[in-house]
């Protein structure tokens, strides 16, 4: 996926460009919640991903015709999932046919998307509903303004037979403990338990694939346990239990924050979402090692960046402790230029990301959530 500069992402953006339904962001709307309110809930039963409102006027897809030639029209979005988006145009268009949308990303630039015409609906008039389906998944978050959680909550059907991994419970009462492993009874995932924040970070270190933090627990020490847990390197996913009003506060105690919130009472299905979203077998691909396949001719450079981030780890920690804003950009910008090369996109987000939040406020403080992860993901890279 490569970004363009110079797109916007605002669903209420007006744009001076036509799609090809004619229609502007008012009537857009109207169709589209009659649309949603019309589908009935057998349909997202039967879905792989969960889909997400994704309402943009006028978004430009390429598509590639059967004779080899392309043609770009402007569309518009009903919604979106990790696998793939709905759009809406004003004729038939043949499924199988290769293509490429331009998506905003909720940075302000633009990424094209490869993909395919997944099927073609006719639903009034001249307006038909296009499916594209993505030729590789794409992060939520990256387009949805809805936080992380989106990602989380990205699968719609979970076989828990294929849940796996290790899953690290800090905090826990005994009940929520026996909770947790009566939802997961019939997946491999493996559960264990810590009370305290040296046992925590013991068993983080020692492999855990997944934290789950009591959000009381977390907020019961400054800095928060999900603060010192990045600080200590720990970048697995993170999904913090609150509980009503009470936990109101405790949801809200740290800059940093989860990677996804469950409420109690923490119900089988909503448990087993989470779990598979944040541990999708691929998570990994794009931030701690390379996404290129054994055959691309950038691979053999993956080792001498993976030496270079590290050492980009090290110096990132003395511009913070220098409060060098001007340092602390450039590093950032070093990684995220040269990531996306040899395969590490979504390491290449994290340091915009924390560029982003350098620039915002000129302040390294400010941006410490995001320049602590940075460095987290960089010391754990691999060839």
């Amino acid at each position: 996926m490569a970004p363009k500069a110079g797109a916007k992402n605002n669903s209420s953006d007006t744009s001076s460009q036509n799609n090809s339904i004619r229609l502007d962001l008012t009537k857009l709307q109207k169709l589209l919640d009659l649309l949603d309110a019309k589908e009935q809930p057998a349909s997202q039963a039967n879905r792989q991903f969960v889909r997400w409102p994704f309402r943009h006027v006028c978004v430009p897809l390429t598509i590639t015709h059967q004779a080899g030639s392309k043609s770009t029209i402007g569309v518009a979005c009903r919604n979106i999932s990790c696998g793939g988006l709905s759009v809406l145009h004003n004729a038939y268009v043949y499924p199988n046919s290769h293509c490429e949308i331009s998506l905003p990303h909720c940075m302000g630039y633009s990424v094209e998307i490869p993909g395919k015409i997944a099927r073609v609906s006719h639903l009034t008039g001249i307006i038909h509903e296009v499916g594209i389906k993505f030729k590789d998944s794409i992060r939520i978050s990256d387009f949805v303004n809805n936080g992380t959680q989106a990602d989380a909550l990205s699968i719609e059907k979970v076989d828990s037979t294929q849940l796996r991994g290790s899953l690290l419970f800090i905090g826990a009462t005994e009940l929520d403990q026996q909770i947790v492993r009566h939802h997961l009874r019939e997946t491999s995932v493996r559960v264990q338990h810590a009370a305290t924040y040296d046992d925590a970070i013991k068993k983080a270190n020692a492999g855990a694939d997944m934290i789950i933090l009591d959000a009381e627990f977390d907020a019961a020490s400054t800095p928060t346990v999900l603060e010192r847990l990045r600080a200590d390197g720990v970048i697995v996913p993170v999904l913090s239990v609150v509980s009503g009003v009470a936990s109101v506060n405790a949801k809200n105690a740290g800059v940093v924050k989860p990677d996804a919130v469950i409420n109690r009472p923490i119900t089988e299905r909503t448990l087993q979402q989470l779990i598979a979203g944040l541990l999708k077998p691929d998570g990994c691909k794009g931030l701690t090692a390379s996404s290129l396949p054994p055959n691309h001719p950038s691979l053999c450079l993956v080792k001498s960046f993976v030496d270079e981030v590290k050492r980009q780890a090290g110096q990132l920690e003395t511009t913070m402790a220098e409060k060098s804003t001007e340092r602390s950009i450039l590093l950032c910008r070093q990684i995220g230029g040269v990531a996306p090369v040899v395969g590490f996109d979504a390491l290449a987000d994290l340091a915009r990301r924390a560029e982003t939040a350098i620039a915002a406020s000129m302040s390294v403080d400010e941006a410490m959530p995001d320049l602590r992860r940075l460095i987290a993901a960089c010391r754990k890279t691999r060839g």
